[in-house]
């Protein structure tokens, strides 16, 4: 699943709509957690 950065596709969770710039700041978030775990 890869997004485009002019896509328009919104994912609804909870009544709540997420924009691909949110995805991808959690996405970043969530890498980063795990990248930093495994470097202890």
């Amino acid at each position: 699943m890869s997004f485009n950065a002019g896509d328009t596709v919104q994912l609804k969770s909870g009544g709540e709509v997420m924009t691909i710039e949110e995805i991808d700041e959690i996405v970043q978030f969530v890498f980063g957690l795990i990248i930093s775990k495994l470097k202890d």
